[in-house]
């Protein structure tokens, strides 16, 4: 079975909030994937037409990262 790409098409299906269970390891590929994506850009910020997804990313999963490891330190004290 081949498998097609959907490319979403209405603006709304863009937006749609989806929950997923990613490991840290998981996390961290994204994110060492997306540094080094915009470390290809001279000015990441003019020249990227996704700076405000990849923004969100960085915020998001960076975020709960912190988060977690915060509540560990939390609950060791």
């Amino acid at each position: 079975m081949e498998r097609s790409q959907y490319i979403a098409n209405i603006e709304e299906e863009l937006d749609r909030p989806h929950n997923v269970t990613l490991t840290e390891g998981e996390i961290g590929v994204i994110l060492c994937t997306l540094e080094t994506l915009i470390d290809g850009y001279k000015d990441y910020k003019t020249e990227c037409l996704v700076v405000k997804e990849i923004d969100s990313i960085f915020e998001k999963l960076e975020g709960i990262v912190d988060t977690h490891y915060d509540n560990m330190e939390t609950k060791e004290q």
